[in-house]
């Protein structure tokens, strides 16, 4: 059986693409109650992005200039109880 290991703060600073990508992984590893932070995103990208998490966040979002910065409070009662699968 996999250790289930979650973390409070889970911070991410790449693309809207890999962001997206990465999203069943990134939920998993974000604890309840936890924060998600997401930036390397624009402002035109944002609701994109946030449209693959909203099932499991509630966000507050951050702009400076055309960038954005996603911060997400994980909700308790998601489907996210086991972890994705990797391929790596």
């Amino acid at each position: 059986m996999a250790k289930k290991c979650q973390f409070e703060i889970v911070v991410a600073n790449i693309l809207a693409n890999p962001l997206i990508e990465l999203a069943p992984i990134l939920k998993h590893y974000t604890a309840i109650g936890g924060t998600l932070m997401l930036s390397g995103v624009t402002r035109p990208q944002t609701e994109r992005v946030v449209a693959h998490y909203r099932d499991t966040f509630s966000f507050d979002i951050l702009y400076r200039q055309e960038w954005a910065l996603l911060v997400g409070r994980k909700r308790p009662f998601t489907n996210m109880t086991e972890p994705p699968n990797q391929p790596y």
